[in-house]
Order: structure tokens, then sequence, then C-alpha cells
């Protein structure tokens, strides 16, 4: 099974006060986590956590 691993880094609360809603959901939405024969992984700098899903396939 693939393994897609994705980090997200921290930001400066003064650049955070200028982002519009558009980068909000770029930077702290995680759209897919079940993803079909993958391992999806995101791990987030900011608050230190790992948010993930596996969804494995009946291999014949």
């Amino acid at each position: 099974m693939e393994t897609i691993y994705e980090e997200r880094y921290n930001y400066h609360p003064d650049d955070f006060k200028k982002y519009e809603t558009e980068r909000i959901r770029k930077e702290f939405l995680v759209e897919k986590v079940m993803d079909p024969g993958k391992i999806r992984l995101v791990y987030s700098i900011i608050e230190r956590y790992i948010v993930g899903g596996a969804v494995p396939l009946k291999e014949v």
C-alpha cells in the first residue's frame, strides 16, 4: 500500500492576521483522508498532531 505523507509548517501570528478564507483553508483543512489503497498522513507542526486514514483493498 502506498503511503502519502504531508507536513504543514508553522506560521507567524502577524502573518496569520492577513490570511483570507482561501489561505486558511489551504493551510489547515485536510480534505482527503480516506483514499482507497493508500495510507494518507498529515503532520502539523503547529499543534504537533498527525491525522490520517488507511483504506486497504482486498487483494485476490
